[in-house]
């Protein structure tokens, strides 16, 4: 590597203004083609969220036919498990957004280099759950503390003893399932869940209908599924294709698409007048082992300090995730307090919610690993480029969405329930939905950005001001204080999603040094 420079060196040097211009003039020509690969790349995730949901949707139904009891206690241990132990899964995987998707594209996109941080994952998120699962393991105490019923609190807690032995595979599916977005590959997870998904639902029926477990069929379905699933998509890791192509003609910063020491010179500049520009080393032939690690070694896997670097983007993104879901939880128990029609149209509306957050989650993890992708490759200005597509395809999503539900507002309830009531009070409650849409793909848009450049802290801090000291205040005052009800709740959670969509586009668009985020890309992935 004679090219590399000192570590004391700038690693990145400012572009002058008319680099500036140049760049912006190519980026207008390049909006299209980068709309249309986020929108390709939304779909497979999208069906695989709703895919991977699905498992324990259809676990509840069936669990369901057994009676009310068994019911509420499915119901409510899903509940449970996805707010303490699935959180963990969701928001500690983002690390991977930020260092796998970076060491991908720097090392010359070599899946050996996202490797090592794939076993930090698995080895920390294991660590993070073992006090989860003692909870689990000793759930109806604290239950029958907090006031539930008898019956409920011990059907809880024989549920999620058995969910133990599956929650480890549901991490390290999770964690392979990002290993694999991080080199651009989204359908993995979509063609492991496509087969999964219908094997949980008959072994579900199975085992509860068909055999004496009953009700405690259901984690055992649950738990076999997802290691199924964990081996399935190893598997697919191991031997299926690997990453796609790069782009072409992806030069929006004067360097070929994920090439950039290639003997092509590009506009008026050679390969290595791009680096003088940038200062930032480039490898001369793909991976650059002097700087990305591939190291497999347990000492080089769980040295100090690429495990504290791990922990620092896991922890808050476990926060940004873990902080919205809760809040959505205690709006639900809220809702509880006012009756059995609100509870009743809660339950509607959250499943349809769920449902509809297919299409902004998908956007933010397409959005997360190309931002990674991109500041990897060293490409400060396609990676703005790519910001604000993502969140005007964000918008444009939220305004579809927005429209569906003004136009069926009146009639939605009943895709869920034949209850005119309930119906009446979901048609109420409706256009305080549609109006958060927008907002809630920019925040998932963004948010996706934001781990793409390491930033969760930023998602983290927005969620716990926006719910915790705004909107479940106002929300819960509104709905009890000043009677407005169940839309008295939802007026707090529409308040919390516009500031933290707004907020984190504003943080994106005003508050980002692109490359300032390319050097501190560069500083992580040769740590």
């Amino acid at each position: 590597m004679t090219n590399l420079r000192n570590e004391r060196s700038p690693l990145l040097r400012r572009f002058s203004e008319d680099s500036q211009l140049t760049i912006d003039s190519a980026s207008g020509g390049k909006f299209g083609s980068e709309l249309w690969l986020l929108f390709r790349t939304t779909i497979p995730v999208m069906a695989a969220y709703t895919l991977q949901n699905s498992i324990q949707t259809a676990t509840i139904i069936v669990t369901g036919r057994l009676g009310a009891d068994e019911l509420s206690a499915a119901a409510f241990t899903m509940m449970l498990a996805t707010v303490t132990g699935w959180c963990i899964a969701l928001g500690g995987t983002t690390a991977l957004d930020t260092l796998g998707s970076q060491s991908f594209t720097y090392s010359g996109r070599k899946p050996a280099a996202v490797l090592p941080h794939l076993l930090r994952c698995l080895i920390i998120l294991w660590i993070l759950l073992f006090p989860v699962l003692v909870l689990w393991f000793f759930s109806a105490p604290i239950l029958l503390f907090l006031g539930q019923k008898e019956r409920l609190s011990y059907d809880v807690q024989a549920f999620l003893r058995v969910l133990i032995f599956g929650a480890p595979a549901y991490i390290g599916f999770e964690s392979v399932k990002k290993y694999l977005q991080c080199q651009g590959i989204m359908h993995a997870s979509t063609l492991v869940l496509l087969v999964t998904s219908p094997f949980n639902m008959l072994l579900s029926y199975l085992l509860i209908h068909r055999t004496n477990l009953g009700y405690i069929g259901a984690p055992i379905a649950i738990s076999i599924t997802y290691h199924i699933s964990f081996i399935l998509i190893i598997v697919y890791a191991r031997w299926g294709p690997g990453p796609p192509p790069p782009e072409e003609d992806e030069g929006l910063d004067g360097s070929h698409s994920f090439s950039p020491a290639s003997s092509t010179t590009l506009g008026n500049n050679s390969p290595n007048e791009i680096e003088n520009r940038l200062q930032v080393p480039l490898p001369l032939d793909g991976l650059a082992p002097e700087l990305v690690s591939t190291s497999l070694s347990w000492r080089a896997i769980i040295a100090p300090a690429p495990m504290w670097g791990f922990l620092r983007l896991a922890f808050p993104g476990i926060l940004m995730v873990s902080t919205e879901w809760w809040a959505f939880e205690i709006v639900a128990l809220a809702a509880g307090r006012l009756g059995r029609l609100p509870l009743a149209a809660q339950g509607v509306i959250m499943t349809a919610d769920q449902i509809l957050n297919t299409l902004p989650f998908g956007l933010s993890v397409s959005a997360s690993a190309r931002i990674g992708n991109l500041i990897g490759d060293r490409k400060p200005f396609h990676a703005r480029l790519s910001a604000h597509t993502a969140a005007f395809l964000s918008v444009c999503f939220g305004l579809f969405v927005m429209i569906v539900l003004l136009l069926t507002r009146n009639s939605f309830g009943y895709l869920f329930s034949d209850d005119v009531d309930v119906v009446n009070v979901v048609a109420t409650i409706m256009p305080l939905v549609a109006s958060f849409q927008v907002a809630d793909g920019l925040a998932n848009a963004c948010g996706g950005v934001l781990r793409g450049q390491g930033r969760q802290h930023l998602g983290a801090a927005f969620n716990l001001v926006a719910y915790y000291v705004l909107a479940l205040p106002l929300g819960i005052s509104l709905a009890f204080k000043f009677g407005q009800g169940l839309s008295g709740l939802w007026i707090g959670q529409v308040v919390a999603l516009f500031i933290v969509g707004i907020g984190e586009y504003v943080a994106v668009w005003r508050f980002t040094d692109w490359e300032e985020e390319v050097r501190k890309g560069f500083d992580r992935v040769t740590m």
